[in-house]
């Protein structure tokens, strides 16, 4: 019965894991250290999944991802955060914007032109990417509304407003866009995972995988 039952084990597929990762740019460390997780483990099914802008958590929050990489400050009510990295960031805007004339921007001089909004119910997340931060009280200027990053780099190009953005993601839009630093301005990176999830395949991708690539990219 023993021997049934551990054969129907090993035969049975294995749970996959899936890693969230939120809408933007993938650094190809991160990606190289979820394909090399893959092939140490053939027995876990990684399963990636590519969520949207408007939920900071990877899919985490509405079950849908066991392990995300994420960014920016959200509300991480029962996650668990395990830095990786921090980038600078800026400014993004249309090639011919007057700020593009600048080498690097205050804070301050950054959130004053309009912007961009987009509708995620995480009020903490809305308020980084909008720079509230620096705005002394005030409300942004809204150009418009954006629910994906073609929306928002489309939104860019046509010289509606500003965003904050990092430098990869202004480069990987192509052509029609400028970006320049704002100081003191990063953007810290982090793999999240549900608070308390002791599941083997969940503790060994945390470890290896934010091994490789802790302190990597930029």
């Amino acid at each position: 019965a023993d021997a049934v039952a551990a054969a129907r084990a090993a035969a049975a597929p294995a749970e996959p894991l899936r890693v969230g990762f939120v809408a933007g740019v993938v650094f190809d460390a991160v990606g190289a250290a979820v394909g090399a997780f893959a092939e140490r483990h053939p027995e876990v099914a990684v399963r990636v999944r590519f969520g949207d802008l408007l939920d900071p958590t990877g899919g985490l929050g509405a079950g849908a991802a066991d392990v995300a990489f994420v960014y920016g400050p959200f509300d991480a009510a029962g996650l668990a955060l395990h830095p990786l990295f921090a980038e600078p960031l800026g400014l993004a805007m249309a090639a011919g914007h007057p700020l593009a004339a600048r080498a690097r921007l205050a804070p301050a001089e950054a959130v004053a032109a309009p912007t961009f909004d987009f509708p995620t119910p995480d009020a903490r997340w809305r308020a980084f990417w909008s720079g509230a931060a620096f705005r002394g009280g005030r409300a942004p200027v809204v150009a418009a509304q954006y629910h994906t990053l073609e929306g928002l780099v489309a939104a860019l190009r046509a010289g509606l407003g500003v965003h904050l953005a990092t430098e990869g993601l202004v480069a990987a839009a192509g052509g029609g866009l400028a970006w320049r630093p704002v100081d003191g301005l990063t953007l810290e990176h982090a793999l999240a995972t549900r608070a308390g999830d002791a599941r083997p395949a969940v503790r060994a991708f945390v470890a290896e995988v934010a091994d490789a690539v802790r302190g990597g990219p930029p």
